[in-house]
């Protein structure tokens, strides 16, 4: 979790909990559940290795407005591989084996040395004399490539989950990004970025430029930023440009930037999830739906912009005096479902040259244009196949006649009988 103003004393209480950090350990609790759920599907899965970064660690512990103690984002990764193994172990006639490694990152010697005395408490002292919990007290930016180079040593394809909660956007370098994703294929990074903050204090000023730059951010890119400022419609117009921006900085093949609200703060922050796999992609939106319903939680998601397959995309007409807030609830979802049912086709017309895309080709090319999961697609596909609009074959080119889908069914516009005016 974020340092910012947060003050760890070893022996002291617990710094107070930001409105934000509460709603960010909210989603990422979620998340982290949703995530082994999805990794963990074959009943004869012996082993996965995994490895857990938090950039940006404190001390692991807070104090809410309650007066009450909240685990830090360490502690929210720590518990949520324990309850994974518990969990996916139950029924399982081959037992399952989580092997985690974690890595925390902080450039307060005073939030390490807090994060150790907690790590201790709560029974964790022979993790870390056996190296699954590493603590650093360093900049994340110095640490990283030697973070980076031992999980790629550590297995394969080199599954981890980079959470970067920066306190700003100049604290993480889009290059280090993308060399995570460059140098370990299966791993997924969960940034914070506070564009709601940057949008409110952008200036020409030489100190604000060299902190965009700082972070990556071109000459030509901090101009645009500044130029559209001035516009009316500059809080719909600056996320997308920076969305844009940061997705071709970072490599990101799956790119999810959604607002995070929480009913205790007044601004929303952006939690951007960037990866190279749709699965991760699915699990991550799938996980913005389920928070912003569940009734327990005073965290919602949003976007700002149209519900279908061009809400983040850029609209020059779009206009500032009609707000647009996709709050991801079940109004959001009946909206969702009737502009996907109007726009797929012209989608799917768009990719079949006489080749019918699959499934799970479709999902890709639309996974960074729509908050739809996986699931939301799919079901809105058969209703269109039933409808006659939309074709559905099986790998062998049949028609299907089931709702199930597999990621190798086809998708192609009717060959007869519907007539389309795109």
């Amino acid at each position: 979790m974020a340092r910012g103003q947060f003050k760890w004393v070893p022996g002291g209480a617990a710094p107070k909990l930001e409105r934000h950090s509460n709603a960010k350990l909210d989603l990422l609790e979620l998340y982290l559940r949703n995530y082994f759920d999805t990794v963990v599907v074959d009943p004869a899965q012996e082993r996965i290795a995994i490895s857990f970064v938090d950039g940006f660690s404190g001390g692991g512990k807070y104090t809410d407005r309650d007066g009450q103690q909240r685990s830090g984002s360490p502690f929210v990764l720590l518990n949520a591989a324990a309850e994974a193994g518990q969990r996916l172990n139950r029924g399982r006639v081959k037992p399952l084996t989580i092997a985690p490694r974690f890595y925390f990152v902080d450039s307060s010697r005073g939030a390490v040395d807090y994060l150790r005395a907690e790590l201790e408490r709560d029974g964790y002292a022979d993790a870390l004399k056996t190296g699954e919990i590493l603590l650093f007290k360093d900049q994340f930016e110095a640490i990283s490539p030697k973070i980076i180079e031992d999980i790629k040593s550590r297995h394969r394809g080199g599954r981890s989950i980079f959470v970067l909660d920066q306190k700003g956007w100049s604290a993480v370098q889009f290059l280090t990004i993308r060399t995570i994703l460059e140098t370990l294929p299966r791993a997924e990074v969960i940034l914070t970025f506070a564009v709601d903050w940057l949008m409110a204090y952008l200036n020409d000023g030489e100190e604000f430029k060299l902190a965009l730059a700082k972070a990556g951010f071109g000459e030509a890119q901090i101009r645009r930023y500044i130029e559209a400022r001035g516009l009316p419609g500059y809080r719909y117009i600056i996320p997308r440009l920076l969305r844009s921006d940061i997705q071709q900085l970072t490599g990101a093949a799956f790119f999810s930037p959604f607002f995070l609200r929480s009913s205790q703060a007044d601004r929303d922050l952006w939690v951007i999830h960037l990866s190279k796999l749709t699965t991760a992609r699915n699990v991550m939106v799938a996980s913005h739906w389920q928070i912003s319903n569940a009734a327990a939680m005073t965290t919602g998601s949003i976007h700002q912009g149209p519900a279908g397959l061009k809400m983040l995309g850029f609209d020059p007409h779009w206009e500032d005096a009609l707000p647009m807030d996709f709050t991801f609830n079940e109004t959001a979802e009946a909206a969702i479902s009737t502009a996907l049912g109007n726009e797929l086709p012209q989608a799917v017309a768009g990719l079949d040259d006489g080749d019918p895309p699959t499934i799970e080709f479709l999902g890709s090319q639309l996974a960074n244009h729509t908050a739809a999961t996986k699931e939301q697609l799919e079901t809105v596909l058969v209703e269109l196949h039933r409808a006659g609009e939309l074709d559905l074959l099986t790998p062998n080119g049949g028609r299907k006649r089931g709702a199930s889908l597999s990621k190798l069914d086809r998708v192609r516009i009717p060959r007869q009988g519907k007539l389309f005016t795109f």
